[in-house]
């Protein structure tokens, strides 16, 4: 988590007791195939390893990132940006339902 994470982690936090902060971010598939697709077997394998090392990091700092987000009490919502509408009305009718608006 960068020093620009741990602030903003920082400052949602803070808003959890009297509001009900929601964190959307939008989730890159083009990293998640990189680092869980297939490698392509005639290209450069040290590239293809440097790669796959690079996105699996990005993606376990956003895990990190994200469960103290919900730790602290902030709802976390990551989807591509092709979901993104979906997920957050479902998001936003599961709140009114259980009356956390």
């Amino acid at each position: 988590v960068t020093t620009a994470s741990s602030e903003l982690l920082a400052s949602l936090a803070k808003l959890t007791p009297r509001y009900l902060p929601f964190c959307v971010t939008l989730r890159d598939p083009e990293i998640d195939r990189i680092a869980h697709g297939v490698p392509d077997p005639n290209g450069n394998r040290v590239a293809d390893a440097y790669a796959r090392s690079v996105a699996l990091d990005l993606l376990a700092q956003r895990q990190v990132a994200f469960a103290e987000l919900t730790r602290k009490g902030v709802l976390v919502l990551d989807a591509p940006a092709n979901q993104i509408s979906d997920q957050l009305v479902d998001r936003y009718l599961i709140l009114k339902l259980r009356n956390q608006l």
